[in-house]
């Protein structure tokens, strides 16, 4: 790092401090905003220091003026039936203003602005950084409404004071669970054979999902999904559902009841905080061409269903009735 990139970044510091402890926040992002494009390496630097020193914290939630919802499940292609209802819902409620996306594909694009020095963004940097990208992404969003989905476990690292994300910052989460049974059936019939499904489904080798950028030499981002037990023990945690407004539902209870789930979807976003009509009409005309899944049957053998149970966790398998 330059002298004179050093010279400009303490000076940086000198001024945003101030306007942090008066709560001046709009003058703060104006200075930001201009820093980015004047700057990008500065402002990635100002924001690291300030995520660390400030953004944390309750009394500084009023910074962010957008917030995230979460779209999660263990299997992403589980997350298409929520997703595609919104798309929908908002293209008819606030086209203009509504982003729905894969996190990774996001995150990747904005740190593609910097010339960081991040060779890719693995596990450890997600955990290390979840805050930081997540500041980078809403400072740089020019949508209202900021949905997006992730496979990643819920996790709290306390040796770098951060979680999967911030409650200043996201708004609410919705978790779609399915029978673990269905997607063993789902993952041997993509990968032809009953020990590579029951590896993904328990991630033996502990594993990632990986995300390629096309924007970014090709970079390797990763979700820290874990296994299906901690994966939906983490979003299924009562803290972590009250802490951050979460919603839990059924694949299959929203195959069972398309209107009334999405309905309530909808109910959930408004009562976090989310600034939306619930339009009833809006629902009825998706549903109108809306073809409904067809759920397969549990067709495996007592020894794989045996195996499988003996490797998941009984009490959620009794909770959530599968």
């Amino acid at each position: 790092m330059s002298l004179i990139h050093n010279i400009k970044l303490n000076y940086k510091l000198k001024l945003l401090d101030d306007l942090f402890k008066e709560k001046s926040f709009d003058e703060l992002k104006e200075i930001l905003a201009k820093e980015k494009k004047d700057n990008p390496n500065i402002y990635f630097q100002l924001l690291k220091n300030y995520d660390a020193k400030f953004l944390k914290e309750t009394n500084y939630s009023d910074f962010y003026d957008k917030k995230i919802n979460w779209l999660i499940s263990y299997d992403l292609d589980l997350i298409e039936i929520i997703s595609s209802f919104l798309d929908f819902y908002f293209s008819k409620f606030a086209p203009s203003k509504f982003q729905n996306e894969y996190y990774l594909k996001v995150l990747s694009k904005e740190l593609s602005y910097f010339s960081s020095d991040f060779s890719q963004i693995n596990f450890e940097q997600i955990i290390k950084n979840s805050s930081l990208f997540q500041t980078i992404i809403l400072l740089s969003t020019e949508y209202d409404y900021n949905f997006f989905q992730s496979t990643g476990a819920f996790f709290e690292a306390k040796q770098f004071n951060n979680l999967f994300t911030n409650p200043n910052m996201s708004n609410s989460f919705i978790y779609i669970l399915s029978d673990p049974f269905l997607l063993f059936k789902k993952y041997k019939e993509k990968f032809n054979s009953s020990e590579a499904a029951l590896n993904e489904i328990c991630n033996f080798n502990n594993e990632t999902n990986k995300y390629f950028s096309k924007s970014d030499d090709n970079k390797i981002f990763e979700d820290v999904r874990k296994s299906w037990n901690v994966n939906v023990k983490s979003w299924t945690d009562p803290n972590v559902i009250n802490s951050f407004k979460g919603l839990i539902v059924r694949y299959e209870d929203i195959i069972a009841n398309p209107e009334e789930n999405f309905v309530q979807i909808l109910y959930h976003l408004k009562q976090s905080g989310e600034k939306i009509d619930v339009e009833y009409s809006i629902v009825r005309e998706y549903l109108d061409g809306f073809q409904i899944p067809i759920l397969e049957k549990n067709s495996l053998s007592n020894k794989e269903t045996k195996i499988i149970r003996s490797n998941l966790d009984k009490s959620l398998l009794e909770e959530f009735n599968y």
